[in-house]
């Protein structure tokens, strides 16, 4: 991105990104009941930073990130780590995260994870960009922009859904079944 013009609005770009991001590797004991169904990507977090990903869509809950009532092996402190060192090595990017509820250990107590959360956040809490105006490119550079759906942070931002034209979130998408069985490595050497 450190080519883009630094007074370009965030809104007038088109950010690639991933659905439920972590959902590559669950928990062993879950294995057999997600193998086909909650794996959604497969490529590791890392692999998707280094592939040109810059949106991620994060389910936290107590402890690990989820897709549905299924653990990743991914922590929020883990995967916010990663984006912390992926931006110091490359202070020109700028990434997208969304934060949003997965699964129903939020129904049984919203505010132990809630506080949680927040602690893990505060501890990142100089990567967020915090106003809550679009950034210019020159504004986020170095920093997550934040898209939350899960509790009231006064210091994030909140953006409003497509019904209210704010800004449009494409959440849909076709999946070949040939580019599903090719390798990853090889279909990142063609895109290269």
């Amino acid at each position: 991105m450190k080519y883009i013009n630094n007074s370009i609005n965030i809104t007038s770009l088109a950010i690639p990104g991933t659905h439920n991001s972590c959902s590559n590797k669950f928990h062993e004991q879950q294995k057999s009941d997600v193998q086909f169904r909650m794996i959604n990507q497969i490529w590791s977090i890392n692999e998707q930073l280094n592939a040109g990903i810059r949106y991620f869509d994060l389910r936290p809950g107590y402890k690990y990130i989820y897709h549905g009532n299924y653990s990743t092996i991914y922590t929020l402190d883990y995967v916010l780590n990663l984006f912390k060192n992926f931006l110091e090595k490359y202070p020109s990017e700028f990434l997208i995260v969304r934060f949003q509820y997965s699964n129903l250990s939020w129904v049984d107590n919203p505010f132990s994870i809630e506080n949680y959360l927040v602690k893990i956040i505060k501890k990142y809490d100089k990567l967020f960009y915090k106003l809550k105006e679009f950034p210019k490119i020159k504004d986020i550079r170095g920093k997550i922009y934040p898209f939350v759906e899960l509790f009231e942070y006064s210091n994030f931002t909140n953006w409003t859904d497509s019904v209210n034209k704010t800004f449009y979130l494409q959440d849909y998408f076709e999946l070949k079944i040939k580019f599903f069985y090719q390798r990853p490595r090889e279909i990142k050497k063609k895109e290269i």
